[in-house]
């Protein structure tokens, strides 16, 4: 068979046998609570905030995801900290990893600007049936502020899915509501 001929009978069979691709936006929220280290001044303190993402090209748990995310956090609640970015999930092994970084602003008698990175490691299912994927897992975390000189805050974190937070609350609803006809 001619190199043409090949080429043409594999795009042809490319088109005739493939399959629209089934991923859909898988969307995350959970809740951070953690202990950081943060310098110039040496401490440790209460590290908490909200995550949340939307990661696009996923079909399976083996497929890497792509796409934005949020972090709303405080440290000893003496500060706000928003830090939009970038999620990668890798590909699942034994456990799912997402990586995330992007820029910082923190919010504490002024505003400052900084760079933030993330480390989710843990388990996040992927939903076949619907849009939301539950997590629960480990969070390492680094924050770093340009503000005259550099401050850090390191931090280790749990990240708790918000469906537990929601769930007595859906039972509630459901119990004033009545029964259904």
């Amino acid at each position: 068979m001619s190199p043409r001929g090949l080429l043409a009978g594999t795009l042809l069979a490319v088109f005739i046998y493939s399959a629209p691709a089934a991923a859909e936006p898988q969307v995350n929220v959970g809740l951070v609570p953690g202990l950081a280290w943060s310098r110039p001044h040496p401490t440790f303190a209460f590290y908490g905030g909200v995550h949340g993402d939307v990661l696009f090209g996923r079909a399976s748990n083996q497929d890497v995801g792509l796409g934005p995310s949020l972090d709303v956090s405080s440290l000893a609640f003496g500060d706000l900290r928003l830090a939009p970015g970038l999620s990668v999930q890798l590909p699942r092994s034994i456990v799912d990893v997402t990586l995330t970084a992007g820029p910082l602003l923190r919010v504490h008698n002024g505003a400052t600007f900084g760079a933030a990175g993330r480390a989710f490691i843990g388990g996040r299912a992927f939903n076949y049936y619907g849009n939301y994927a539950p997590g629960l897992g480990v969070v390492l975390g680094a924050d770093v502020c340009f503000d005259g000189g550099p401050s850090t805050s390191l931090w280790v974190g749990a990240h708790i899915d918000a469906q537990w937070f929601a769930i007595p609350w859906i039972v509630l609803a459901g119990w004033l509501r009545g029964p259904s006809r």
